[in-house]
């Protein structure tokens, strides 16, 4: 049930995975912390999912790609309504 590799993973991807929870760990703290929705966690956690997909993550640590994204969907109201105020 689900895939698996034929090969173990590298050292690096097992960083990456790594990194990739410790962030959304810390966006989910944050939400808590923040008493933010449900909605606007997942978002976040979305941004930095894509952020650290992008590649550009090398140049960040963790905590400041996670703590941007929570707060760019904080301030964008959790993704929640239409933003165009239709």
């Amino acid at each position: 049930s689900g895939w698996r590799p034929s090969a173990p993973e590298s050292e690096s991807v097992v960083a990456l995975r790594g990194q990739r929870l410790h962030g959304c760990e810390l966006i989910q703290q944050l939400g808590l912390m923040l008493a933010l929705p449900q909605t606007a966690v997942a978002s976040a956690a979305v941004v930095f999912q894509r952020f650290v997909a992008s590649s550009a993550m090398g140049r960040f640590e963790v905590r400041q790609a996670a703590v941007a994204a929570a707060s760019l969907v904080a301030t964008d109201g959790g993704g929640e309504g239409d933003s165009k105020g239709g």
